[in-house]
């Protein structure tokens, strides 16, 4: 999962099809996995946050697999230096440690 990232017209475009400002993709990210982990733990529990709200849902789920790992991606590295293998952003790199330790 990631929010995409970047700046310039390819971005704007990108943001404007999805009908999303660019300066929530990351934010609506982070709380969609917020709301994710939320269904795989609360039947029918209400969720509330700044972007989703829904109430009365279950999910089926399997017996084996109560939650599912989320992979996060970043090459904000990349973008500032023009290479494919740069790696992540300190920045992008704390979100991930944070969510991992959240789930």
């Amino acid at each position: 999962m990631c929010a995409g990232g970047g700046a310039g017209p390819l971005w704007e475009a990108e943001s404007a099809a999805m009908g999303i400002p660019p300066t929530e993709r990351r934010r609506r990210m982070l709380e969609n996995i917020t709301a994710l982990r939320h269904l795989w733990t609360n039947d029918e529990a209400a969720f509330e946050g700044a972007f989703l709200r829904f109430s009365g849902i279950t999910l089926e789920r399997s017996r084996c697999a109560i939650t599912c790992p989320i992979w996060l991606t970043t090459n904000a590295g990349r973008l500032a230096n023009g290479q494919a293998d740069a790696g992540g952003s300190r920045v992008a790199l704390r979100r991930v440690e944070r969510l991992r330790t959240a789930g």
